[in-house]
């Protein structure tokens, strides 16, 4: 990268990185020359550092070839690491909907009476909000319940809290539009948080398709935010 691009990017964007020895960080462009992407176009470069930069081609020949992870949308959020849940829900607060947050008691209450407690993500973000709509006050794309309505998806969605009506470990955490629901698994945890279900209304509680589609609820959360009230976890493979 040129000195002098770098000098004039830095007017526009602040000053260019550098690494712990003061030398630059590489120019990456976003879309590569090979497929036409301008080399001076200001939304196509971006900084990287050399080590990480050095990475980008096989993943750009894998997203080319049309072949996983690429093939799909959802969380496994290629472009970057998933912000922190205080970024995230400091967005719910800023572009949404969210409720008054549940006080530790009204917490304390609810593990008590379901009989598990919540992970650190959940814990955050009840203590945030009780509760929360996405993109429109009356129809949200996404609905996440409060404390009081955070019930077993079997109860929620059939009216049936028998074990002939769905596992008693899913949840109803969030209502979508169509009658659909995204289901919390606690009867599991990865790096002690909770993955995420799709809870298909039609087909619940087959398991095929109620399938995992988010590791935890602060990925469900930022691909939720980002998704333009699309159902982003759905693949878009034929």
């Amino acid at each position: 990268m040129r000195p002098d691009f770098r000098r004039h990017w830095a007017n526009r964007f602040g000053a260019w990185p550098t690494d712990t020895t003061g030398t630059p960080y590489e120019g990456h462009h976003v879309q590569d020359l090979w497929h036409g992407g301008n080399p001076t176009d200001w939304d196509n470069i971006i900084p990287f550092p050399q080590d990480l930069h050095q990475q980008l081609p096989s993943a750009y020949k894998q997203c080319y070839a049309n072949n996983p992870p690429w093939t799909r949308t959802g969380v496994d959020y290629p472009n970057g690491e998933c912000p922190s849940m205080k970024d995230l829900l400091a967005e719910v607060s800023r572009l949404h909907f969210p409720n008054p947050p549940a006080t530790p008691e009204q917490i304390e209450a609810f593990e008590h009476s379901a009989g598990w407690r919540l992970d650190p993500d959940l814990r955050a973000f009840y203590l945030h909000c009780n509760g929360a709509r996405l993109f429109d006050r009356m129809d949200p794309a996404f609905a996440f319940a409060p404390l009081a309505e955070l019930r077993r998806a079997r109860l929620v969605m059939r009216n049936d809290d028998s074990e002939d009506a769905g596992p008693a470990s899913w949840y109803a955490l969030c209502r979508v539009r169509d009658s659909n629901f995204i289901l919390l698994d606690v009867s599991e945890q990865h790096d002690g948080r909770s993955p995420l279900r799709d809870g298909y209304n039609e087909a619940f509680p087959d398991p095929g398709y109620c399938p995992k589609i988010a590791r935890s609820f602060r990925e469900f959360l930022m691909g939720a935010l980002r998704s333009e009230e699309r159902w982003f976890w759905l693949s878009t493979e034929d």
